[in-house]
């Protein structure tokens, strides 16, 4: 025998799970919201200064790097005349990796 009790428990359960299934989920935002180019993780830097400087330490963080920023990051060797070497320190676009393994 089912109680007046158990039937106001499963109404509103039955309830809940309707109004929870028929929420339409929010639509994907729109891309032209959105700048067309890389914001970087300078924009993150501002709301989570802690976790940014951290990371920023890593060595993930320092795998691409831009040498206009940072020049110290060129490790070759223009000095010494070589006949692969046909560029120079200001024809490196970017550095990929920063520790030898």
């Amino acid at each position: 025998m089912v109680t007046i009790a158990t039937r106001c428990v499963l109404a509103a359960l039955v309830a809940v799970l309707a109004a929870a299934c028929g929420t339409p989920s929010p639509p994907p935002p729109d891309p032209a919201d959105y700048p067309d180019e890389y914001t970087g993780s300078a924009a993150c830097r501002d709301c989570h200064l802690e976790i940014h400087d951290t990371w920023s330490a890593t060595l993930m963080a320092n795998v691409l790097v831009d040498p206009g920023e940072r020049p110290d990051v060129i490790l070759g060797d223009f000095d010494t005349p070589h006949p692969l070497v046909t560029f120079g320190p200001d024809d490196v676009t970017f550095t990929y990796g920063s520790k030898w393994k």
